[in-house]
């Protein structure tokens, strides 16, 4: 799961313990919550309910191993976005994400493909684009506003890209042919630039 949210979401924080969860939250103050009912330290219920109480609005999505009906009962009132019982399957963690999207600030792409800044329209683009293109055009998009060489691609620390440039160009040309040849500029013997449709993307 973290691998998939790192893909998509600008920036994700991750802890086990309760404490963490909520320096995290107040600190951060992260747009979409993703929760384990039983963590180290206590029960993460009890820090939803919280938040409700104090009208923080939050989209948040309960993970659990546990589907006994006192949890199930216990999270009705919550307004969850959802409730997942793993193990969590690809295809429905993909749905859920498509599902956030349509709840978060979006932005469009060429062909009418909707890209936030943090999030992407994934019903629109898991089927089309492979795992790497997508993260590719993470990549791209996050330095919308510079030239991007080949070797900062490749090393990303963040997106963990990982590939030859060969393989790399391959990627663009897959990303050129289905958002059109203008989308990604090449800088001769340097790099890329992504050319977006809002430049306040």
């Amino acid at each position: 799961m973290l691998e998939i949210l790192n893909t998509f979401f600008k920036k994700v924080y991750h802890t086990t313990a309760m404490h963490k969860a909520e320096e995290i939250l107040y600190e951060k103050n992260p747009e979409i919550l993703f929760f384990d009912i039983e963590v180290d330290d206590g029960n993460s219920l009890k820090l939803i309910e919280s938040l409700l109480k104090n009208d923080i609005d939050k989209h948040i999505i309960v993970t659990s191993s546990y589907s006994t009906q006192a949890y199930l009962l216990q999270s009705i009132p919550l307004k969850l976005v959802d409730y997942l019982i793993k193990p969590v399957s690809y295809q429905t963690f993909l749905n859920l994400l498509s599902k956030l999207s349509k709840r978060i600030k979006a932005e469009e792409l060429p062909n009418g493909i909707l890209y936030g800044y943090t999030f992407e329209s994934l019903s629109s683009l898991v089927n089309i684009l492979s795992y790497k293109e997508l993260i590719l055009l993470q990549i791209l998009i996050k330095h919308k506003n510079e030239i991007i060489t080949y070797d900062r691609i490749i090393n990303d620390a963040e997106f963990d890209y990982g590939v030859k440039k060969s393989t790399m160009r391959n990627h663009i040309s897959n990303l050129r042919n289905y958002f059109g040849k203008s989308f990604i500029e090449s800088i001769h013997d340097v790099g890329y630039k992504i050319n977006l449709l809002n430049s306040h993307i």
